[in-house]
């Protein structure tokens, strides 16, 4: 079964959260935020691990309304307004 390249709003976070998941990981791709992230102009970024969230990029930019990502294999993120 392929599993696609995920990036989902983390409604059950009870937050502005979005998480982001690749199987096969990826280079340079962008995801446009919802409609509810217009104001957000820069993202923190973790990756999800089975320790717990783990700080990966702080004030990764929004351009246009998009984050441009790179995913390794297996790799799963959280995406929250910068701060």
């Amino acid at each position: 079964m392929h599993v696609p390249s995920l990036f989902v709003p983390a409604l059950w976070s009870g937050k502005r959260e979005i998480t982001a998941f690749s199987k096969a990981g990826y280079a340079g791709n962008s995801w446009q935020l919802p409609d509810d992230w217009s104001n957000v102009q820069s993202v923190d970024i973790f990756r999800i691990t089975l320790e717990g969230c783990v700080p990966l990029k702080q004030s990764a930019p929004i351009t246009d309304g998009k984050l441009t990502l790179s995913l390794g294999n297996n790799e799963a993120i959280s995406i929250v307004p910068a701060g």
